[in-house]
């Protein structure tokens, strides 16, 4: 699958281009590190009086998942103005194998609507928030993004 990633080359930015082009490494962030303030949020289906314990080991897990973003274009203007500096920046174009990769598509149908027993398999451990659709769900205002993304328990990922 072709993947783009913008980036801007101010500040840290060119370092971490150059990190990108010579060692092959991406960087993945946590969700709190997002331009979407709705990020890593959800609906509940029910509530109970176990609801805020789980909740709260539930976010503790997804607060600490680690993922990076691509898109389907290397054209877009928005994607150049936000992520690429105004566009001065610059898209790596990557071809990533799905199988070798958690790769997810991002839906814009809002926030992510779950069970109080999906929150508590997340909680767990069982599965990841992604499963679920949290980390993976934004608001159709962000649907010009055409957003994928990979998911990794690092701070950093050899892409090959």
């Amino acid at each position: 699958m072709k993947l783009y990633k913008y980036k801007s080359l101010q500040g840290d930015g060119l370092l971490h281009a150059l990190e990108m082009i010579v060692n092959r490494r991406i960087y993945l962030s946590t969700c709190d590190k997002m331009n979407d303030p709705e990020e890593g949020n959800w609906e509940i289906k029910q509530r109970n009086k176990q609801y805020l314990a789980i909740a709260e080991k539930a976010l503790k897990v997804i607060e600490s998942q680690k993922f990076t973003c691509f898109t389907k274009s290397a054209t877009e203007p928005l994607l150049w103005a936000h992520y690429a500096g105004g566009f001065s920046g610059i898209a790596f174009e990557y071809e990533l194998n799905e199988k070798e990769y958690d790769i997810r598509i991002v839906d814009y149908t809002g926030k992510a609507c779950v069970t109080l027993e999906q929150l508590q398999q997340i909680a767990d451990g069982i599965n990841p928030p992604q499963d679920f659709g949290i980390l993976k769900s934004k608001a159709k205002c962000w649907k010009y993004e055409d957003e994928y993304r990979l998911f990794g328990s690092k701070k950093t990922m050899s892409i090959t």
